[in-house]
């Protein structure tokens, strides 16, 4: 049994133009480019959720406590964050200002052996000048 072969419309190849690319000398117009081509995909900022940013706040009063309490420092400490990836500027400065006004929830463990419990510490940030500072609350 011999076959005919398979028309060329119903070959699945990745990437095939419907059209003939554009010889030396002329110019593709604008509407018949490809149009499964994606050549600059957009990508997506993060959405600044509250919850996002007490989780980023919880961070960065650890850092400003550490040491790191301004806001080029912090930018270089959380350039390559463990949760959260590429962290960027307005990322941060959103996180800052949400530890600036709301109270930022801390776990410290109190006591050893049978008598250890986890009590819930309360942390704001507050600012003078060009520097951040960690208060207990």
């Amino acid at each position: 049994m011999n076959m005919p072969p398979i028309p060329d419309f119903l070959l699945r190849k990745a990437n095939k133009s419907r059209f003939k690319d554009p010889q030396m000398g002329e110019v593709m117009p604008s509407g018949m480019s490809d149009t499964h081509k994606n050549t600059n995909p957009v990508t997506k900022k993060r959405s600044l959720t509250n919850s996002f940013k007490e989780k980023l706040a919880t961070d960065i009063i650890t850092y400003i406590s550490k040491g790191f309490n301004t806001f080029g420092k912090l930018r270089k400490v959380l350039s390559d964050h463990p949760n959260f990836g590429n962290v960027e500027d307005r990322e941060i400065k959103s996180a800052i200002r949400y530890s600036l006004t709301n109270r930022i929830p801390t776990g410290k463990v109190i006591g050893k052996g049978k008598t250890r419990h986890l009590a819930i510490k309360y942390k704001m940030l507050t600012k003078k000048y060009k520097t951040y500072n960690v208060i207990e609350l």
